[in-house]
């Protein structure tokens, strides 16, 4: 995968396998574009791929939900799934260590304010999932209410004073399309249209015009900084 890559993607219904794939996908291109050796990226993709093991030993519902007015039984069973997670692997001894500690702390945060021990120093392995695991549960609703992308990444941008590693929040977001292929759009030019393909910058697609007729009118708005988008449309 280049190191240049804009990761195209929606918000989408919660499902536990793609978030999982997807968490780690993320976190591996941050951990690629910062340059981590390839046995920490190797720990890395482990301790993604088991992050949420620790749902499966829980029975409250955790998908598209509001933690936030829970009751406290309810919230204690779901905050259990890190240290339930943790501690099925432990003995494990194939897994690495870092690898677990990424399962036990993916919900921490730096100012304290995370779960399950309220933890603020990380290794940067854990740093890394824990952006990229918050940016797409927001997008999915994985033990959260789902939100749309461009808030997503508000939300993730927000966090960089607080909550979460500024330098690896600020490569995802390098990374992430903020309008994915389909999305249609309304230019400072007054012309709308379709993202139809994406470039380098993040926040600058090609986008097709939709009153171009057969001569397939196409804006790469990286190129052409004298148009931009104003909104979706």
């Amino acid at each position: 995968m280049p190191y240049d890559v804009i990761v195209d993607i929606k918000e989408r219904n919660s499902d536990l396998y793609e978030h999982t794939v997807m968490v780690t996908l993320l976190s591996v291109l941050v951990a690629r574009k910062l340059k981590i050796d390839e046995k920490r990226k190797y720990n890395i993709a482990v301790g993604c791929l088991l992050h949420d093991i620790g749902l499966r030993f829980i029975v409250t519902r955790y998908k598209n939900r509001n933690f936030s007015n829970a009751n406290p039984a309810e919230l204690f069973e779901y905050k259990k799934h890190t240290i339930l997670g943790y501690s099925a692997l432990d003995e494990e001894s194939w897994i690495p260590e870092v690898s677990k500690k990424m399962v036990l702390f993916h919900h921490e945060r730096l100012d304290g304010s995370g779960f399950p021990m309220r933890r603020r120093d990380f290794a940067m392995e854990c740093r890394i999932i824990q952006a990229c695991d918050a940016f797409d549960s927001y997008i999915t609703g994985m033990e959260c209410i789902r939100i749309p992308l461009q808030d997503a990444i508000g939300k993730i941008q927000e966090g960089i004073i607080h909550k979460y590693d500024r330098k690896v929040v600020e490569t995802l977001l390098s990374k992430i399309a903020y309008y994915p292929v389909g999305t249609v759009v309304k230019m400072s030019n007054q012309a709308e249209g379709i993202v139809v393909l994406q470039t380098e910058d993040p926040k600058c697609p090609v986008v097709l015009d939709f009153h171009s007729g057969e001569s397939e009118k196409k804006y790469n708005l990286m190129l052409q900084k004298d148009i931009s988008i104003l909104q979706i449309i």
